[in-house]
């Protein structure tokens, strides 16, 4: 299904035997070998998506924590969807730079289950997007792994699935791979770093990650460290993390100023 700057892949399954959560939760599905031939492919989502949580835990339990106090609420009665974190912040990004990079070659462009799986697995625990994307960006490969020749990115909740078995059948997707891993090196770490100045950052990220999308957020950046400012709770967290309007242990709030030096 393809939406505006999205799509959604949707794939019919039923369960291996039964299915009971969060205990039985594998299931079958089919894989094309041909236009005329299948086989059974077996899978967890539900212990997928647990696994990743896991993987963000301790982040995901200081956002939640902090939408509780922002929205006065209980942090039980925050549901996981509400929040976001660096490590799913920084797998919107790999892949928005992925459309944006193969945008003319998207049968060959490295699969989003791909990108997900050893984001995660690089994932440290940062708790900014820059120092997230850094580390992912950084040691993502590491997880690829060889078996008897075959690169392999296996499933952690189910090791026997490779999602990267089609790199030996198309080499051009392994290949790419690690072009645009290159490439996002580059165009998300590197070229920023250089900049001079918001003006020449955004368009940077503007041929990055797209005109639209980095327009809005520059804009929606700008009109929020206003507004704060404004409120009293904008705050600086260092030299990498920048201005934040969230409060954390590290953030020291931002003075309105006097414009006569005091």
């Amino acid at each position: 299904m393809q939406y505006d700057e999205f799509h959604m892949d949707i794939l019919p399954c039923v369960p291996k035997s039964n299915y009971i959560e969060p205990y039985l939760t594998d299931i079958r599905l089919t894989h094309k070998i041909s236009a005329s031939c299948y086989e059974d492919r077996y899978s967890n989502p539900y212990g997928y998506r647990k696994w990743f949580e896991s993987r963000m835990a301790d982040v995901l339990k200081e956002e939640k924590k902090a939408f509780a106090a922002e929205n006065k609420l209980e942090i039980e009665n925050v549901p996981t969807y509400r929040v976001k974190t660096p490590l799913q912040m920084a797998i919107q990004l790999l892949k928005r730079h992925r459309d944006i990079y193969f945008k003319n070659n998207d049968d060959n462009a490295p699969i989003s289950i791909i990108i997900t799986t050893l984001a995660a697995r690089a994932y440290n625990g940062e708790k900014n997007v820059y120092e997230a994307l850094c580390n992912i960006l950084n040691h993502m490969h590491e997880y690829i792994e060889r078996k008897d020749g075959v690169y392999w990115v296996k499933n952690p909740v189910m090791e026997e699935e490779n999602f990267a078995d089609k790199w030996e059948l198309y080499p051009k997707r392994k290949d790419n791979f690690y072009k645009w891993l290159c490439k996002a090196k580059e165009d998300l770490i590197s070229n920023p770093l250089a900049a001079v100045g918001i003006d020449l950052l955004g368009e940077i990220f503007k041929e990055s990650l797209g005109e639209a999308p980095v327009s809005r957020a520059f804009h929606s950046y700008a009109d929020d460290m206003l507004s704060a400012r404004k409120k009293g709770t904008l705050y600086s967290v260092g030299l990498t993390s920048g201005l934040t309007t969230k409060v954390t242990s590290k953030a020291t709030q931002v003075k309105e100023p006097t414009f006569f030096g005091k």
